[in-house]
């Protein structure tokens, strides 16, 4: 491709385009040869840099053929040139400058929105840190760990209100005080003194331990005694205590292997008045003392109140002026227990029978078996004639 000069206005024209841009002559082959000799200076597509030049498409005046009726009429040829739209002319450091300007208004707005997260990250935060405290507070306000109290200062130290601060350490220093108290309290290890600590400090965490330990000495010393009287005591002192099941046991095994003097003394009062009534021959007072239905009488089972005034009936015979019964203390004594809390005793009594017949007094001795109810009666009887040896 090449580039000459338009013989008609001297505009730089490639030897590829249709009309000259300039002008809007057409290029054609007889031009491009004419160019040869044309003076204009060709440049080479080779060596120069090739500037096209916008293709400009000019309208060409429409002429009209003559016509041998009408007067034909020049009409002038005008070259129509095509209206360039005005070029934008690019202006760089306008450009740059309003480029920085918006980057500035920009940063500006980010920054004015990070500022508004971090305000409203810190209310949160401080919100939330004040909400810590306040619980915290109340929870070692509560607490008798003094670790946890401790904690509570080491957190908030510089944050919390004074009156908190100041309420906690009041709070420590009672706990530490009180933990000397409980060091002494342990070492002494007495009733007296647990009783007494529990009494300053009713809300102490050793509390349970206390108690417990109050159930313990109190039983050992029931133990140590060993006696109805104490375990009953310590029954009354600790009805849930830990060791009710072992008292209860202790005492039944006490109540069955050791009779109480008033438990012998009361069996000894009835068989007494059994007797009596049968010296005085008074059968409302004998039958006063006898079950309604005795077990065992004389080797009779299931006896009832006759046969218990017929034994008395047959002791007076026609011929016997007198009758006494002389019993000597119980000798013998066994507990038995028949219902819950009920018991009965089983007795041997030595005894003496003194009878008159007339002018003549006899005496006879006698090993009384008797067996004395729950409800202070004589519920069976057998008599055994001892010889006089024995």
């Amino acid at each position: 491709m090449a580039i000459f000069k338009c013989p008609e206005c001297g505009h730089m024209v490639s030897d590829k385009a249709p009309r000259c841009p300039g002008c809007g002559i057409e290029i054609t082959p007889e031009l491009l040869a004419g160019k040869k000799d044309n003076t204009s200076q060709t440049i080479d597509e080779d060596t120069q840099p090739v500037v096209e030049e916008p293709q400009v498409i000019v309208k060409q005046p429409i002429v009209e053929e003559p016509n041998d009726e009408d007067p034909v009429s020049a009409i002038p040829v005008v070259n129509s040139y095509p209206i360039e739209e005005p070029v934008k002319t690019n202006v760089p450091y306008q450009k740059t400058e309003n480029k920085k300007r918006n980057s500035h208004i920009a940063l500006f707005i980010s920054l004015l929105v990070a500022a508004v997260i971090c305000g409203l990250m810190l209310y949160f935060y401080q919100k939330a840190t004040d909400n810590n405290e306040q619980q915290d507070y109340l929870i070692a306000l509560k607490s008798q760990n003094t670790l946890t109290l401790q904690s509570y200062l080491d957190t908030y130290r510089n944050s919390a209100p004074t009156e908190h601060l100041d309420a906690i350490r009041s709070r420590l220093e009672q706990l530490r005080s009180a933990g000397e108290e409980w060091t002494n309290t342990l070492i002494a290890n007495s009733r007296s003194q647990y009783e007494t600590y529990l009494q300053t400090h009713p809300d102490t965490p050793h509390k349970a331990f206390i108690l417990n330990k109050i159930d313990s000495l109190d039983w050992e010393h029931a133990k140590g005694l060993d006696n109805v009287e104490a375990y009953d005591n310590y029954l009354e002192q600790h009805p849930s205590g830990r060791y009710v099941t072992n008292a209860e046991s202790a005492m039944k095994k006490l109540r069955l292997t050791l009779i109480e003097p008033e438990e012998k003394q009361n069996a000894q009062n009835v068989i007494k008045h059994f007797f009596q009534a049968v010296n005085s021959k008074d059968k409302t007072r004998l039958l006063e003392n006898t079950t309604p239905v005795m077990s065992s009488l004389l080797g009779e089972t299931g006896v009832g109140s006759d046969k218990v005034v017929e034994f008395m009936d047959k002791m007076y015979k026609e011929d016997v002026t007198n009758l006494n019964w002389y019993l000597d203390p119980i000798n013998a004594i066994e507990k038995e227990e028949i219902g819950t809390g009920e018991y009965q005793y089983k007795i041997q009594v030595p005894a003496r029978l003194r009878v008159a017949h007339g002018n003549e007094v006899t005496e006879t001795r006698y090993r009384i078996n008797a067996t004395i109810s729950p409800d202070q009666k004589v519920s069976a009887l057998n008599l055994v004639k001892l010889s006089q040896a024995e």
